[in-house]
Formats: C-alpha cells, sequence, structure tokens
C-alpha cells in the first residue's frame, strides 16, 4: 500500500473506489498511517515486488507515458475525440493545401 499512497489525493482517490475505509479522525490520517517508516518493510520483501517493478518499469517507457497522456486528456469523452479528430483532419487538409499551392506556382 505504502507505493499506492503518498498523498491526501491517493487515499482520497482509493477511498472514492471503495478500495480502503476510512475510519479514523481525518481525511490525513490513513496517509500517515500507511507511509509510516516503522511499519513499512523493504521494498524486495512484499509479496507483489515483482509485480509492482514491471508496472513501474512499463510506465516509465516514453511511449506508455504518452499514451496514457493521450487517453487520459484526449479520450475522455466521444465528444473530445470527435473534436481531436476533426483538428487532426484540419490540419491535414491545411498542409495538403498549402503542398498544392506551392506545387502550382512551380
Amino acid at each position: 500500500m505504502d507505493h499506492l499512497v503518498d498523498t491526501p489525493i491517493n487515499t482520497e482517490l482509493l477511498m472514492d473506489k471503495g478500495i480502503i475505509e476510512n475510519w479514523l479522525s481525518n481525511k490525513e490520517a490513513p496517509t500517515d498511517l500507511i507511509n509510516y517508516k516503522e511499519t513499512s518493510m523493504l521494498r524486495s520483501e512484499y509479496y507483489f515486488y515483482s509485480l509492482s517493478n514491471e508496472l513501474v518499469e512499463h510506465f516509465q517507457r516514453p511511449y506508455n507515458k504518452w499514451k496514457a497522456t493521450l487517453k487520459r486528456d484526449y479520450c475522455s469523452n466521444p465528444w473530445v475525440i470527435i473534436s481531436v479528430i476533426a483538428a487532426v483532419a484540419l490540419l491535414l487538409l491545411i498542409v495538403v493545401q498549402a503542398v498544392c499551392s506551392v506545387l502550382s506556382l512551380a
């Protein structure tokens, strides 16, 4: 859990998804409890070490970062997808028009 929770925002996200429950005094308490240094293990001691290592390596690849950003920012709903496709199509048409104009002058 220590790898998933670094800030109170991470804790709130896990609470919203129903992964953890907060029965403590405030919203920051679960974050402090999870990140408490005395309870943390060495990174290679926990059961899912290899899986979390593979996930970190997967996300660190530039292509996967670019793909995740594209999905999060530009494919969040159908209208955004349609507008991105329209913008790309218009950009391509402008490039084609510019090339045709240059070729007609020659």
